[in-house]
């Protein structure tokens, strides 16, 4: 995905910086084939456009603190509310999970 396609697409909240955009970029493309088998690789799907933006920004967001809830700074103390894996995952099924496309499964009745 290029850096203006991603502009396009993107909502909310301040876009990734271009210079920073590549490596973000492709963290979310390896966790989108991940969460869909590699079917989104070569897929021209709106869907995955969005969602791969979303997951993209969603790390930008949340890097260097993932699943951090809370910390303290008289002690060692740090509390975690889950792992960035688990909201990208929530993305990709909110844009990707009703078309097959994450199916774990094979489809062996194509003709």
């Amino acid at each position: 995905m290029s850096y203006e396609e991603y502009l396009t697409v993107c909502s909310g909240g301040d876009p990734i910086p271009e210079d920073e955009f590549a490596f973000y970029d492709k963290k979310a493309a390896a966790l989108l084939s991940l969460f869909t088998f590699g079917r989104s690789e070569d897929s021209d799907d709106e869907a995955v456009k969005y969602a791969r933006a979303e997951i993209a920004g969603y790390i930008f967001e949340n890097g260097g603190r993932r699943g951090i809830a809370s910390e303290s700074n008289d002690g060692l103390s740090v509390s975690y509310e889950g792992d960035c894996d688990a909201g990208a995952y929530a993305i990709a099924k909110q844009w990707l999970g009703g078309g097959g496309m994450m199916y774990p499964g094979v489809d062996c009745c194509d003709n």
